[in-house]
């Protein structure tokens, strides 16, 4: 990203545990929450948040005009990695739940590779966008998605910007 956006935009990785503060806040406008974990596999893995990192993040968005995305389902068959998350978003009222949107049945398959669900070979269309989230879905035609997590949001703040209500099962291609 730091290298295509000529400068209007960088970005910071973290790749390892850290606290969130006012002041590490203070340096973004936009907090991307995304595998928090050094293994998802591993219950000792996984990065513990505090309520002082979960409060200073839902001040951030709240009195300072920050904004985070959420994501997760990368482990499918593992509902551990949601624990981070739900730990950092329990202020805001919304929760990851353990179940599965997508899986790899919801793949787009060829007879020589077989599923093509992972980022090296391909993803999952998904196009509902809730067309009264404009500032958020405007133009916005598909995104590539592999596996997912519904979420609760209950509360007139929070905003749904895309959803299924059934699982589409995409036909083999060869």
């Amino acid at each position: 990203m730091n290298s295509y956006t000529k400068g209007t935009a960088t970005m910071q990785m973290l790749e390892t545990f850290t606290h969130i503060t006012d002041l590490e806040l203070s340096n973004y406008d936009v907090i991307i929450l995304q595998a928090l974990y050094t293994n998802p596999y591993d219950p000792n893995g996984l990065w513990a948040y505090t309520a002082a990192d979960a409060a200073a993040l839902h001040d951030w968005v709240n009195n300072q005009g920050g904004a985070v995305i959420a994501m997760s389902g990368y482990f499918s068959d593992n509902t551990i990695e949601i624990q981070p998350l739900n730990q950092l978003l329990a202020p805001f009222g919304i929760t990851y739940d353990g179940d599965n949107t997508y899986t790899t049945n919801d793949c787009p398959s060829t007879s020589t590779w077989g599923p093509l669900c992972y980022c090296a070979y391909g993803s999952i269309p998904f196009a509902n966008w809730n067309s009264l989230a404009t500032d958020i879905t405007k133009n916005l035609g598909k995104v590539g998605i592999f596996m997912g997590r519904s979420i609760t949001c209950p509360g007139s703040d929070c905003q749904i910007v895309g959803r299924t209500t059934s699982t589409p099962r995409l036909s083999p291609t060869s």
